[in-house]
């Protein structure tokens, strides 16, 4: 049987099946993810939690604190850098 991805949301469960599992202290929730308990504590797995893709956006602060394990906690909201170009005017 393959190994499941060490990054989990609900695409590939659902909710009260990823709330069973960290209630059996398979997984561990952080913000909108879900990490496996038996993950390497490495940045590639932090930066995938946030969201991070080696081809979208850099992530930046306190988010790429907790990726390069700075600081302990990670963010209540991942914060990220876009290229000046690629930034949208707020209307008003």
């Amino acid at each position: 049987m393959p190994r499941l991805p060490d990054v989990l949301d609900t695409t590939e469960f659902s909710l009260p099946e990823l709330c069973a599992a960290r209630l059996d202290g398979e997984l561990v929730p952080v913000l909108d993810r879900w990490i496996a308990i038996d993950a390497p504590d490495l940045p590639s797995v932090r930066a995938r939690t946030l969201g991070g893709a080696p081809d979208g956006p850099a992530i930046a602060g306190w988010s790429a604190a907790w990726v390069h394990g700075a600081t302990p906690v990670p963010p209540s909201i991942a914060e990220f850098c876009v290229p000046h170009g690629a930034r949208v005017a707020r209307a008003r």
